[in-house]
């Protein structure tokens, strides 16, 4: 009653904390959105259903509203049935205004092959942005790829898409990438494939996107646990990130795709020496234990000549040396306008204190105010001097304003803490996680 008074209002975020969204709270959200139908923007969080007569009271109250740009719906951990899908189709497909569009049904029980969300997209000739959320959703039919390519393509105006579909089971999610090469003014896209089998199917129709849009200026791409990724795949993706000239920020994730080796490093490399707009960098190499120093060198040389401002560097379990150490440090020194850099060593066993002292004198070269997050857990092999050294360049390191060390598992002393929690100054926070 109170809000239906606001004429003004244009936006509204409701948080929803019970365990579970009852039928009579669906009911009072339907009557809700009644009052309430000039509204432009809904966002509806942490909402679990498990009923589908509650589903449909609020897709009924949803669909009253007119002249809706942004809908956000977060109904991760629900249960649903096929039929319950009908009432978000009548209410989705009616948002002719509609701008932006996010849903999130991760780890959710449906046995579902998406063909409801071809048709709720047919007719939003104003959506710009799609993001869904499938994560855990294993009982997924077969067919659901293909109709999500469907749901997605011949939308030539679309320009962020973010879609992410870990450990979903999907072995055709090469049908997905399809369904995006209409997609012609794509600024933004985020594909994360963690835990899937995605093959060289898929990065060769990766390819065939990378090549058409051009107007990118974000990727980020997730591949993590995808076993079917070998130095081939990392080979094909290169000749799509150098027809990117207008990207500025790029993540790639291949955790543990343990048939990456120094070979497809390498080819990574070439991509990224040709990409010299980029400012922003993040590359997750984490449990690639066929990556040693010979692949990382290339790594760091090919980012030296780049204007980065953030690095994100995952190296965590490779079986990498102070080598790789040195080669980041000589890197460092010529990345002088970096304000972020991320750094993860955990468990790589042959890093000693000597590398790391190393990397820190690096960087005095870097002239912007900076953060710095190291992680170094389960390295039992360091020493306490790693600390020590580490507390006296705090001093000398004028323009970090943030250190913070992740040092879980490791064997260092109460008093070598202690004096790294000591060299905070003025200039320099000092976080320690251990």
């Amino acid at each position: 009653s109170l809000l239906s008074y606001m004429k003004k209002l244009d936006s509204i975020s409701l948080d929803i904390k019970h365990k579970k969204l009852t039928q009579n709270q669906s009911l009072y959200l339907k009557e809700l959105f009644t009052h309430i139908n000039w509204i432009k923007n809904i966002s509806l969080n942490n909402c679990k259903i498990d009923a589908g007569d509650v589903f449909q009271n609020l897709m009924l109250g949803l669909g009253n509203i007119r002249g809706i740009e942004s809908l956000k719906l977060m109904l991760a951990d629900s249960k649903f049935e096929e039929h319950d899908f009908i009432h978000f189709y009548h209410s989705v497909s009616n948002m002719r205004t509609l701008k932006k569009f996010a849903l999130n049904m991760a780890y959710s029980e449906t046995l579902s092959n998406f063909d409801w969300l071809k048709g709720s997209f047919k007719n939003l000739k104003n959506l710009d942005s799609i993001s869904l959320t499938f994560d855990g959703s294993s009982i997924i039919k077969e067919e659901a790829a293909g109709h999500l390519r469907d749901a997605i393509s011949n939308k030539y105006f679309l320009k962020e898409i973010d879609l992410s579909l870990v450990n979903c089971g999907i072995t055709n999610t090469y049908q997905i990438v399809q369904g995006l090469q209409d997609s012609l003014q794509l600024e933004s896209l985020t594909l994360n494939f963690s835990g899937n089998d995605y093959d060289d199917t898929g990065f060769n129709e990766l390819l065939k996107l990378l090549k058409i849009a051009r107007n990118l200026t974000n990727l980020n791409l997730n591949f993590s646990d995808c076993g079917g990724v070998r130095n081939f795949s990392v080979e094909v993706l290169k000749e799509g990130l150098i027809q990117l000239s207008k990207l500025k920020r790029l993540g790639l994730s291949f955790q543990r795709c343990t048939k990456i080796k120094d070979t497809g490093i390498h080819y990574l490399s070439k991509a990224f020496s040709e990409m010299s707009g980029l400012k922003e960098l993040k590359l997750s190499l984490l449990g690639c234990t066929n990556i040693t120093d010979v692949g990382t060198e290339s790594i760091c040389k090919s980012l030296a000549n780049m204007g980065l401002t953030r690095l994100v560097l995952q190296l965590g379990k490779c079986p990498i040396t102070d080598l790789t150490v040195r080669d980041l440090s000589k890197t460092l020194k010529q990345l002088n306008q970096l304000r972020d850099l991320h750094l993860n060593f955990d468990e790589c066993k042959n890093i000693t204190e000597k590398g790391i002292d190393e990397l820190f004198t690096s960087l005095e070269m870097l002239k912007e105010k900076f953060e710095f997050l190291l992680s170094i857990e389960k390295n039992k092999e360091l020493t306490n001097q790693t600390l020590v050294n580490i507390a006296k360049r705090i001093p000398g390191l004028t323009n970090m304003k943030l250190l913070v060390i992740q040092a879980r598992q490791c064997q260092f002393s109460n008093e070598a803490l202690n004096k790294l929690r000591k060299a905070q100054t003025n200039q320099t926070a000092v976080t320690l996680i251990y």
